[in-house]
């Protein structure tokens, strides 16, 4: 995992990169459709596992267009059914008008046996808006998932109360830096929120609850059966 302690976000970057790399290791194989697919920052540790990968992402993405291989929607990819062995996405859901449309698609083009890795926010700011419609508690995405014909094979809470709590005041901080380098306080509080974020995630490396209701993310890993 790749990320600089001083910027605002380093606490749930980790988190979230430190999880999708497990998922990745532990079920992903063969060839790999990772929708959403952005930069593409997962490649570099999918490739270790997989035989092929393709990342699809909408024509209107604001993320760089030179990383995406197919340019469509969720909704409808254009590759023929059981063309994967294994799917990413990561932070799209909450993005989708009809998600339940988009995990039928994402059915459709597994093979049997073949996993689904998921990462969606709980608790979390607006984003990206105004496409931004979501947020999934663990039974909502059980729900969904089997709904569209998925074996839940795990849903995990990625972090708890302390995340949750002092994340959020580490990005509202960020207000105070306006005026650039001649504000003292552009220069604090990157010092100030990185060690805030720091006792956060020793907070969270020992929480007792892993099934903690207080999260910022769940991942969810469905197979196709």
């Amino acid at each position: 995992m790749k990320f600089k302690y001083f910027t605002h976000n380093w606490l749930i970057k980790g988190i979230l990169d430190r999880e999708v790399h497990r998922m990745i290791g532990a079920y992903a194989s063969g060839s790999m459709l990772d929708i959403g697919c952005g930069d593409r920052p997962y490649y570099s540790c999918a490739i270790k596992y997989v035989d092929s990968y393709t990342g699809a992402d909408y024509s209107g993405t604001p993320h760089l267009n030179e990383h995406i291989d197919i340019f469509c929607d969720a909704y409808e990819i254009p590759m023929r059914d059981e063309s994967f062995d294994c799917i990413l996405c990561t932070e799209v859901l909450e993005h989708l008008e009809e998600p339940s449309v988009a995990i039928q698609e994402a059915y459709r083009l597994l093979r049997k046996e073949g996993y689904a890795l998921y990462t969606v926010p709980f608790s979390w700011p607006i984003h990206e808006d105004p496409r931004d419609f979501y947020r999934y508690t663990k039974y909502g995405l059980e729900h969904l998932f089997k709904k569209n014909g998925f074996e839940v094979v795990e849903i995990n809470a990625l972090d708890g109360f302390a995340v949750k709590t002092i994340q959020p005041i580490v990005y509202v901080m960020q207000r105070l830096r306006k005026g650039g380098r001649i504000n003292p306080l552009w220069w604090i509080v990157p010092i100030v929120g990185s060690l805030m974020q720091a006792l956060a995630l020793y907070a969270n490396n020992h929480r007792k609850n892993k099934d903690s209701p207080n999260t910022d993310h769940y991942s969810i890993i469905a197979r196709k059966l």
